[in-house]
């Protein structure tokens, strides 16, 4: 919705009424604007209460509650199924009980015989993946299913339940890779906008030279960012530590803290921030953490691209960014991922001339 009509909309939506209330549903809260039509600003708590399923999906105190909701949602749709002998998503996933410090020591090995630690599968798994995109779920079960032998398979008692782990592991990680196929497709609604974030990212040398104007557009770029954030977290399971941890176990990162509070020198930047949290590419913790007197959010990496990476589903580890650093990334992902893959890393400072030096 064209934002001159939502703060049209919004005069008697957000208007308090002991009788009458609505519910707005959007994929992020940075699509919705919060104000009316004079400009008066809503106050949560007093004209609206948000839920952010992504923020309470990545609650690890919420783990129970998900499992039982994906369960009860999966269940459901198999009790409706004529002539399908299996009922319960339970058994027909198994449960994986590799752990993360596990799986990431295997992963940093690489070996031959330590395969069989480094695959993605089990209904806890899926628990693990679920950020609240319950429909993601659902298409990767049909796509398990197709893969295993197809609807067919499943109205005799003779299959070898639970499937095996390849063909889970085969659907779950190829999920996170179409996920970012439709990403690289998103474009700016509005030619205006497209065209300042296009001269601004010209501007600070961020962009190919074999990228034209006319095919530049919004999705190319966030793919661009989330695949960096892949990149830099999976480098660090492969060559860091966690710290104070018993055994030095592998760093298992899948989220982004940074270290100041966040603030965009330019709109562009904002722009380019706002869409990576919109599309889902990002997931806010809006519990945040308190750092010299200030909260600054915590960025999840939406969880059905983990596995594309080879992360763990821990969440005990960070990818810890300066503000500079946190804005390089949003600018350049790819002079940012050269920046953070070195054990030896420099002091970073925002600034345009920084960033059009090597």
């Amino acid at each position: 919705m064209r934002p001159q009509l939502q703060r049209s909309v919004n005069r008697v939506v957000f208007q308090r009424n002991p009788n009458l209330y609505f519910k707005i549903s959007t994929e992020s809260v940075v699509s919705v604007l919060l104000t009316d039509s004079d400009g008066a600003q809503f106050e949560e708590g007093r004209e609206y209460e948000l839920i952010d399923l992504g923020s309470r999906f990545v609650d690890p105190a919420t783990h129970q509650r998900r499992e039982r909701l994906l369960a009860d949602i999966v269940n459901a749709r198999l009790s409706l199924t004529e002539g399908w002998y299996f009922k319960d998503i339970k058994n027909i996933l198994g449960k994986s009980t590799v752990s993360y410090t596990d799986m990431a020591r295997a992963l940093r090995t690489g070996k031959k015989d330590t395969q069989q630690y480094t695959q993605y599968w089990g209904f806890n798994t899926l628990v693990d993946m679920c950020t609240g995109d319950v429909a993601q779920m659902l298409l990767l079960l049909r796509d398990i299913v197709a893969q295993a032998g197809g609807a067919e398979l499943f109205r005799t008692p003779s299959t070898t339940i639970p499937l095996i782990p390849e063909v889970q592991d085969t659907a779950i990680r190829r999920l996170g890779g179409h996920f970012l196929e439709r990403v690289a497709k998103v474009r700016f609604d509005d030619p205006e906008i497209r065209k300042r974030v296009w001269n601004f990212l010209q501007s600070v040398g961020s962009v190919q030279d074999e990228v034209q104007e006319g095919t530049f557009d919004l999705g190319v770029h966030l793919q661009r960012i989330v695949q960096a954030i892949g990149t830099v977290a999976h480098w660090e399971v492969q060559n860091l530590n966690s710290r104070n941890v018993k055994g030095n176990p592998p760093k298992q990162p899948c989220r982004i803290e940074v270290k100041d509070p966040i603030e965009f020198p330019t709109p562009e930047l904002e722009i380019i921030y706002s869409q990576l949290l919109q599309y889902g590419l990002l997931i806010r913790d809006v519990r945040g953490k308190s750092r010299s007197g200030a909260v600054v959010p915590r960025l999840h990496l939406r969880r059905l691209l983990l596995p594309k990476f080879r992360l763990t589903f821990s969440q005990r580890d960070n990818v810890g960014l300066s503000i500079g650093e946190f804005l390089l990334m949003l600018t350049d992902p790819a002079k940012w991922e050269r920046h953070m893959c070195t054990k030896r890393r420099r002091t970073f400072k925002w600034g345009h001339q920084v960033l059009l030096d090597e």
